[in-house]
């Protein structure tokens, strides 16, 4: 009996953080959504929408319950036989995480009544403009590192037309010092 309890729970756990992935993977992509009173009408504060908390560590997403949305708190152990039973890298969920917050994080600009939008679309303006400026700077890099693998190819054929011209002058050398010799030679006898 224990053993099937034991069981009951692994799978309760299972489900659960696969459910609470999930959950974080829609987030990720549609958004955050914002907190609801119990008529289901959208809360704000100060004209600024109320988003659902969301877990920021791997620690509050193994401790996130939540019974709207169907999750419950699950411990380290579980998460990590999740992970090898499923073959996940032990980074997913942190990295998801990370998305979460960013895709709040935009959420709360758009939604911003403040000049956050305008300072955004600068932001985005000036990112739009640096990346063109890296673009074609790597661009020239890759060209200036075709022309030094051309320019190293090219001194590598001078190197060798040269080394081949003075084997050829060295042995020139030697046959005009061989004349020279004999010539030597038959002054010194006449």
């Amino acid at each position: 009996m224990r053993m099937m309890n034991m069981h009951h729970n692994v799978k309760k756990s299972h489900d659960s953080i696969k459910r609470k992935i999930d959950i974080l993977t829609e987030w990720s992509t549609k958004g955050v959504p914002v907190k609801t009173d119990s008529d289901g009408c959208m809360l704000s504060k100060n004209g600024e929408p109320v988003f659902i908390k969301i877990p920021e560590s791997l620690d509050k997403f193994l401790r996130w319950s939540d019974f709207s949305y169907g999750v419950k708190q699950t411990n380290q152990v579980a998460f990590t036989n999740y992970l090898s039973e499923k073959r996940e890298d032990g980074n997913f969920v942190p990295s998801l995480l990370r998305q979460v917050q960013q895709k709040l994080d935009a959420q709360k600009l758009d939604s911003s009544k403040s000049d956050l939008k305008s300072k955004l679309k600068e932001s985005r303006i000036l990112i739009n403009s640096q990346n063109t400026d890296i673009t074609r700077l790597m661009l020239e890099n890759k060209i200036l590192k075709e022309n030094l693998i051309a320019a190293n190819a090219e001194q590598g054929n001078v190197e060798l037309a040269a080394s081949i011209k003075l084997e050829a002058l060295a042995t020139e050398l030697t046959s005009v010092k061989e004349q020279l010799s004999r010539l030597r030679k038959l002054r010194a006898v006449e």
